[in-house]
């Protein structure tokens, strides 16, 4: 009996001992819980109920002159549905994208529909299902694609800048994200109201100087003259004389920043330097009067037709004999240019060319912008002056171009022309007006009796400067069977005063000088702008 005894007490000290061994463990887990993972479980519990969300801000928008959009953001919704949905808890409107299903239930997460309307949108609030998930993303549009794309660029999917005006201009369009945290109940649904980390602030709208019905003009007719002539690209540049603003600037080839498979163009306007030909012979006449190196409309003999100068001959076409400054503009005598640039010293001369703003920056702020070149090297030959007097020897933008002509529209004024709206134009007195006004009697001579004879228009006054330059070979020198015609002109059209700038690219053989080709677009883009003012 004494051994039942001793063993029941054994018994009864074990169940003791384990009891004492178990309380002793719970006491020892809830002190390092309480002690050693408070901080650990608080955040994981903070990570349960709180979250941190970014407050996104839409991207700010373009506009023309006129506040219509060339470049906006909308706010699109797709639904997604999330493991464990069932494919009876999806409304039989938005079926049509079930193909995720696997037994009536999803295995993963899966579009339901993309673009949601604002009624699907409220459908889907109401319905309270946790397994079907909104997701709000931005997407850029722009409502005049190709006429606008090689100037507006585009964003990319995260909402940043690429090209254009979207790129240079980014950061004042993307403003800043914002945050907030919020707040969830153990079914993961709202049981506050968020609470503000960090204020958003949104981007800045900008407001060109440029004109859709403008851009429209000259991007159409620009397509039409490449197709009829048959070049390979092209640009067209408007100008305000007065306002010193841009009112537009088209390019092409061109594309549509709409589609993700675009084929990037660049922006010849602001991008293309090239040789400008003919239509620098204004300028060598110009310089000639400022410098006083000749009389308004001086006799210049051009006899026998030819011109050699540092062992190179210049010829023109046939003998013009005895003509007068204005005809050597007018017919576009290699040799009149030349001896008329050659009056010039030859450091007046560049720094003159230098004062039209050739080879210098514009205001206009573009992504690789080019301000092109001009020779000036040291013990300069009367060879390559007179080259530079009919466009040889220096490069130039179509934009630098158009600017140079408006200074005879301007009475002698360099304005630098802008092309966001409200920014300072700034003006150089760079001509007499005197000399500006001879330059414009040139001019008109040119289109009445000259090689710009395509470009008359019975809708407005038209004066202007052809050119015709053949393109640097590949291979060294020039391309003989390559051009490049331009058409630069001045058109007073009621009380607006524009400078229009025609250049096409390698157009086709059987009709490529600056008078059979730009000169007849620049008289289109007149009658469009004439049918335009009458609406």
């Amino acid at each position: 009996m004494g051994s039942t005894l001793g063993l029941k007490n054994w018994r009864a000290i074990l169940i003791f001992l384990f009891f004492g061994i178990f309380f002793l463990c719970i006491i020892f887990k809830m002190s390092h819980l309480a002690l050693i993972q408070d901080e650990y479980l608080s955040n994981k519990g903070k990570d349960l109920s709180e979250g941190l969300r970014p407050i996104k801000v839409l991207r700010a928008s373009i506009y023309d002159r006129n506040n219509v959009p060339l470049a906006t953001t909308i706010k699109r919704y797709d639904l997604y549905g999330l493991k464990g949905l069932k494919e009876g808890d999806v409304p039989n409107f938005f079926n049509n994208n079930l193909s995720h299903f696997k037994d009536n239930i999803l295995t993963k997460k899966s579009l339901i529909k993309k673009d949601l309307s604002l009624e699907d949108l409220e459908f889907v609030k109401k319905l309270r299902n946790n397994l079907l998930e909104i997701e709000e993303h931005q997407t850029r549009i722009y409502p005049f694609a190709e006429q606008f794309s090689n100037i507006i660029g585009f964003s990319g999917k995260d909402g940043k800048g690429l090209e254009g005006i979207e790129l240079i201009y980014d950061e004042l369009l993307s403003g800043t994200d914002g945050s907030k945290k919020i707040f969830k109940n153990r079914n993961q649904q709202p049981f506050k109201k968020p609470l503000i980390i960090q204020e958003p602030k949104n981007g800045l709208d900008i407001t060109l100087t440029l004109d859709k019905d403008y851009q429209f003009i000259a991007f159409k007719n620009l397509i039409e003259g490449a197709k009829k002539f048959q070049a390979s690209g092209g640009s067209v540049v408007i100008l305000d004389n007065k306002l010193g603003e841009v009112l537009a600037a088209a390019s092409f080839p061109s594309y549509n920043p709409n589609n993700p498979s675009r084929k990037i163009q660049r922006n010849r306007v602001f991008l293309d330097a090239y040789e400008p030909g003919s239509i620098m012979k204004p300028f060598a006449y110009a310089l000639a009067l400022k410098n006083n190196t000749l009389e308004a409309n001086a006799i210049i003999d051009t006899n026998p037709g030819s011109l050699t100068l540092n062992g190179q001959k210049i010829v023109d076409p046939r003998n013009y004999q005895e003509i007068t400054a204005r005809e050597v503009i007018a017919k576009s005598s290699q040799v009149g240019a030349s001896l008329i640039s050659i009056s010039i010293p030859s450091n007046e001369f560049i720094e003159g060319m230098k004062s039209f703003g050739f080879s210098k920056p514009i205001s206009i702020d573009f992504p690789s912008i080019n301000f092109g070149i001009i020779n000036q090297r040291e013990n300069i030959s009367q060879h390559e002056i007179a080259s530079l007097g009919f466009g040889y020897g220096l490069t130039a933008s179509p934009i630098q171009i158009a600017r140079a002509f408006s200074i005879f529209a301007n009475d002698g004024v360099l304005k630098d022309f802008v092309m966001i709206k409200g920014d300072y134009v700034y003006e150089d007195k760079v001509l007499d007006e005197t000399i500006s006004n001879e330059i414009i009697q040139a001019l008109e001579l040119v289109v009445q009796d000259g090689t710009g004879t395509l470009a008359r228009s019975d809708f407005a006054k038209v004066v202007g400067k052809t050119g015709t330059t053949h393109k640097v070979s590949s291979s060294g020198g020039y391309d003989k069977s390559s051009y490049t015609a331009s058409f630069a002109g001045i058109a007073e059209m009621g009380d607006k005063s524009l400078t229009i700038f025609v250049s096409m690219d390698e157009p086709g053989l059987n009709r490529y000088s600056g008078g059979t080709v730009a000169a007849p677009v620049f008289a289109s883009i007149i009658q469009d702008l004439h049918q335009l003012s009458l609406q």
